[in-house]
């Protein structure tokens, strides 16, 4: 990977929204989001993700490939990906990572997402118990 220096780096004030308008410049995705070399058209989507809608709309333009990978663990069914699918992005990825299928992390994931799959997303009935008597006691 050649040298990459980010846009607006050596800005004295740096904020959130800021950082996101140079990883735009950056990541030249046409308005799109890019989720490793693919870029897609998630503006039908917004509504109906259930992260939220925000962070979708704040990351327009952007590569959210790490994002993607790190909070799908359980994996993203294609048809749904493929649905928002416009054409393969002309430039290569300004970051190191590779999330190659016999990679380190493909790995990781497929065997976390066996635990998961077993044991549960959420907390168990302990767990909510404990907050809410917790809870109760605080007020």
């Amino acid at each position: 990977m050649e040298d990459f220096y980010p846009s607006d780096r050596d800005i004295l004030v740096k904020t959130s929204l800021r950082w996101l308008d140079a990883k735009r410049k950056d990541d030249a995705c046409q308005g799109l989001w890019r989720i490793h070399d693919g870029l897609y058209d998630l503006t039908n989507f917004v509504d109906r993700h259930p992260g939220g809608k925000d962070w979708i709309r704040l990351t327009r333009g952007t590569d959210i490939t790490e994002a993607f990978e790190t909070m799908h663990v359980l994996g993203v069914p294609d048809k749904i990906l493929d649905k928002y699918y416009v054409k393969h992005a002309k430039y290569k990825r300004n970051y190191r990572f590779t999330f190659e299928k016999s990679g380190f992390y493909a790995v990781l994931k497929e065997r976390v997402g066996e635990i998961l799959r077993k044991t549960g997303t959420g907390p168990d009935w302990r767990s909510t118990l404990t907050q809410d008597l917790l809870t109760a006691g605080f007020l």
